[in-house]
């Protein structure tokens, strides 16, 4: 296999695997699974750290520039950056759901201190003494 081969074969696996990875990382988010993101997030910038070595190996001149080939990377960028965009909207609507949750979390925490028996100064001394 030539150089230009495999340089063309190691761009379109790159891509490929972070496309995989975008399309992973919306299925989690979609169905609330967030306990692995934090997982999903190392391989991902794994992923995205090999797909900018690539790039950046890329000789564009290795290719025609109205080549199939051409074609079919600025294709596959364009598609990674508009899922870039749709996860980038989807994490800030997860941010604000779990916002709001938090909020409503210490809402209630006030609620149940302002009831207790103590307020919210604490509990009083266990017992009482004579000699004051």
């Amino acid at each position: 296999m030539s150089g230009k081969e495999e340089m063309r074969r190691e761009l379109a696996v790159a891509l490929a695997e972070f496309s995989g990875m975008q399309r992973e990382h919306a299925a989690m988010l979609t169905e609330n699974r967030l306990k692995n993101i934090p997982d999903l997030v190392a391989k991902r910038q794994e992923a995205r750290v090999r797909l900018q070595r690539c790039l950046d190996r890329f000789d564009p001149a290795l290719i025609a520039g109205d080549s199939e080939f051409a074609g079919q990377i600025r294709a596959g960028i364009s598609d990674l950056q508009r899922r870039e965009q749709t996860l980038a909207a989807q994490v800030g609507e997860q941010r604000a759901q779990i916002r709001e949750k938090l909020r409503n979390l210490r809402k209630g925490k006030t609620v149940l201190k302002g009831n207790s028996l103590h307020g919210a100064a604490g509990p009083g001394p266990k017992y009482l003494s004579n000699r004051t």
